[in-house]
């Protein structure tokens, strides 16, 4: 059997799917925020990568940004919207422009078990810190 290289399998998703995914998990354990984001959105579909920052399944995230490029694909931007019905469904979803330093992106944030978000003085801890590397 042929292995196949990182590089090449990112090719082969790009080509099959217009996009791939990273999940970048904490280096150490001082490292709150996971990093789970797209690369080829803006050469294919001309719109903003997408990140979600929350320590959850790699197949979730998937199914969020492969429903939100079937959206893209159909002409919805997120652009430039803060709230959005459309990414998850039953769920609202803040959608924050923010740079990784090399590109922007649009941060997909996910509300709480109780539907509250990062600025709610109640939000569960981990969903809190979703903004905490935004510099304001």
């Amino acid at each position: 059997m042929k292995s196949v290289s990182l590089e090449q399998k990112q090719k082969e998703l790009i080509e099959k799917y217009g996009f791939v995914i990273h999940n970048v998990f904490p280096s150490s354990e001082y490292e709150i925020l996971w990093s789970h984001h797209t690369h080829g959105l803006k050469e294919n579909f001309n719109h903003t990568d997408l990140e979600i920052v929350l320590p959850i399944d790699p197949q979730i995230v998937g199914s969020v940004f492969h429903g939100m490029v079937d959206l893209i694909k159909d002409g919805e931007s997120f652009e430039n919207k803060l709230t959005s019905d459309k990414v998850i469904k039953n769920y609202s979803v803040q959608l924050v422009k923010v740079s990784d330093g090399q590109r922007d992106l649009i941060r997909v944030v996910l509300p709480d078990v109780n539907g509250k978000f990062p600025s709610d003085i109640d939000c569960s801890d981990i969903y809190k810190n979703q903004l905490d590397d935004i510099k304001v």
